[in-house]
């Protein structure tokens, strides 16, 4: 449990300065001086990561535009930045990205999305994908695989952390029940082998009869 209301005391900052910077219009006076105090008190509290991972989705590289290769370029500027800045925790142990990374799934495209990775990721940063819809365009499942390096469904297990992630099939470009079994099975073996850890998952698509 240590640990993970450390992690919600790691998102609960950047939460608190979004409400302040945007000027969220509903809170009262009285409201908004105690939310800028408990953030002053929480970032003045010494915090150390045991766990950092960036995760970004629909970077959608198009072989005809580099705006979205220049961003991506920037998430690990950023990244690495905010990482280097930590006094005693500065690395970036992985960097997902959830689907719709390539805007049709193209060769090209492919080649330059790596292109971005394999010069801007540290040896130290593990990378973790899924497939989007977008990459059946052009080379789909084949592609992905090939290119990537990855296994469209996985299980990895980082400093401890298991990271789940599950890309869409051919016939159906969401999640069937085979896989929401798959999914289950993973979530067991998660909780059993890290009991007090959170365990993150991720797919591009929703799964239907949630938030759908």
């Amino acid at each position: 449990m240590l640990i993970f209301k450390r992690i919600i005391a790691a998102l609960s900052v950047p939460m608190a300065l979004f409400m302040l910077l945007t000027g969220a219009s509903f809170l009262t006076k009285e409201k908004q001086q105690r939310l800028e105090k408990e953030t002053e008190e929480a970032i003045e509290k010494e915090f150390v990561p045991v766990f950092r991972f960036a995760i970004t989705s629909d970077i959608h590289i198009n072989a005809g535009n580099d705006d979205s290769a220049k961003r991506l370029v920037k998430l690990f500027e950023t990244a690495y930045r905010y990482s280097d800045s930590h006094p005693s925790y500065n690395t970036l142990d992985a960097v997902l990205f959830a689907g719709d990374n390539a805007d049709s799934g193209s060769e090209e495209e492919y080649d330059i999305l790596l292109g971005v990775v394999n010069e801007n990721k540290r040896d130290e940063t593990q990378l973790v994908t899924v497939m989007g819809n977008h990459e059946f365009a052009q080379t789909g499942h084949e592609g992905y695989v090939r290119r990537m390096g990855e296994e469209l469904d996985k299980h990895v297990v980082i400093k401890g952390f298991h990271i789940i992630g599950t890309s869409p099939t051919p016939t159906d470009t969401w999640h069937p029940p085979k896989q929401m079994f798959w999914i289950d099975k993973q979530l067991k073996e998660a909780q059993q082998a890290a009991t007090n850890k959170p365990i993150f998952t991720m797919q591009h698509g929703h799964i239907f009869n949630t938030v759908y």
